[in-house]
Formats: structure tokens, C-alpha cells, sequence
């Protein structure tokens, strides 16, 4: 007998659980109401990830040309120098012309879709940049 009762007692309580989670109208407009708000989070999120992405390429491709105008400047240097000074130099040069290269192929894949997978990308962008640069400094002082 208390199994049974038990077995009623368990299906009433489920019956008793069941019924109150039916969907009322209302909560079926508040649920639709937050799925559309959370859609437009997502797209305004997504929207403004893609401006900054555009900008910070367009900065990062402005910086290249101009480190690669360097490049181009030391290699026409290097090849107007003496034999001592191009044997010291052209490793250089060919070490900043691999470094561009990398940042150049690096900058087409222009990093993820989401704010993490932008942001790490963003850093390894930045570090090769920086990379590129001192390595020019570094050049110029050979020219000394």
C-alpha cells in the first residue's frame, strides 16, 4: 500500500509541476521580446567589432607602407655601399623583408569573429609591428 500511495504522491506532485509550467501568452511575448533584444545586442556588437577591425587595419597597413618605404630605402643604400658594409647589411634587410612579409600575410587573415579571438589577434599584429620597427631602427644605426 505505501508504494502506491507513494506512486500517487509522486504523480501528483508532477501533475502539480507540470501544470504550472504551462506557457502563458505573456510569457511567450516576453520571451520573444528577449530573443529580438538579444539579436540587436549581438548585431550592434558585431557592427562595431567590424569598425574597429577596418580602422585598425587601415592604421597597421599605413604603418607597413611606410616601414616598407624604409625597407626600400635601406636596400637602395645598402646597394650604393661598400662590400663590408652590404655583407652586414643584407641579412639585415633580409630579415625585415621576411618580418613584413609575415605582417602583410598576418593582416589578410584579420583575426576572428569575436571580441577574444580580435583582441589576441590584435596583440600578435601589434607585436610583429613593433618587431618590424625596432629591427629598422636597428638598420639605420648600420648606416651610421
Amino acid at each position: 500500500m505505501t508504494k502506491m500511495s507513494g506512486c500517487f504522491t509522486f504523480s501528483l506532485f508532477l501533475f502539480a509541476l507540470l501544470s504550472g509550467c504551462q506557457r502563458t501568452p505573456e510569457a511567450e511575448m516576453a520571451n520573444r521580446e528577449a530573443r529580438r533584444e538579444t539579436r540587436e545586442a549581438a548585431e550592434t556588437v558585431n557592427k562595431a567589432l567590424k569598425v574597429q577591425k577596418d580602422e585598425y587595419k587601415k592604421k597597421a597597413e599605413a604603418d607597413l607602407d611606410r616601414l616598407d618605404d624604409t625597407i626600400k630605402d635601406y636596400t637602395e643604400r645598402m646597394n650604393k655601399a661598400k662590400d663590408e658594409l652590404k655583407e652586414t647589411m643584407k641579412p639585415q634587410i633580409a630579415e625585415l623583408q621576411r618580418q613584413r612579409d609575415q605582417l602583410r600575410d598576418k593582416l589578410k587573415e584579420l583575426g576572428g569573429n569575436t571580441q577574444d579571438a580580435w583582441n589576441e589577434f590584435k596583440k600578435g599584429v601589434d607585436k610583429a609591428m613593433g618587431d618590424l620597427k625596432e629591427g629598422t631602427e636597428k638598420a639605420k644605426d648600420s648606416f651610421k
